[in-house]
């Protein structure tokens, strides 16, 4: 059978639907539980809302999958660069937070941070922009994954995150 919009739950895009299910089929591999029945029915789930994404979209939460397995094995992996590659390195990055500011091209973006950095970055600068990506594609829980990652990064991102998502709810920042 094609699945159709209507077979999902019609609040919410196919592709925030994936991601969710996504995410929560990570939490059983996480725990060491993908074989479980439990795990087996949200995998099912997924058949639905896939028959139903683009190519793009395919290939986000095929990035998203990549992403995930990466925060369950410490992060992305850096690499030792030469200092013309890291000068490099960190002028795509700067390209790449300019076109995030205007709403550009946040698989790229997400396709970037990906790639191995070098090892001077922050360790939590990598979630923290991945979770702007997620953000900016409309999917709030999945930036949230991010966000929260970054924070236990280093706390001081989390006053961060808080002033964006009171924000994003229309509140002024108390920070």
């Amino acid at each position: 059978m094609i699945a159709n919009r209507s077979m999902l739950n019609g609040s919410e895009r196919p592709v925030v639907t994936y991601a969710r299910l996504l995410r929560r089929l990570h939490e059983f591999i996480d725990r060491n539980q993908r074989e479980t029945p439990e795990a087996e029915a949200v995998a099912d789930e997924m058949d639905k809302p896939w028959q139903l994404l683009t190519e793009q979209e395919r290939e986000r939460v095929g990035g998203l999958a990549e992403d995930l397995y990466a925060l369950a094995e410490s992060g992305p992996k850096t690499l030792a660069m030469s200092a013309p590659e890291v000068a490099a390195w960190h002028a795509e990055a700067q390209r790449m937070r300019d076109s995030l500011l205007l709403d550009s091209n946040p698989d790229a973006a997400l396709a970037f941070l990906r790639r191995p950095h070098p090892p001077d970055l922050p360790p939590n600068a990598i979630p923290f922009m991945q979770g702007r990506c997620w953000e900016q594609l409309g999917d709030d829980e999945t930036a949230l994954v991010f966000y929260r990652e970054a924070a236990r990064l280093d706390h001081r991102t989390a006053s961060t995150v808080i002033t964006i998502l009171e924000k994003k709810a229309g509140h002024n920042s108390c920070f």
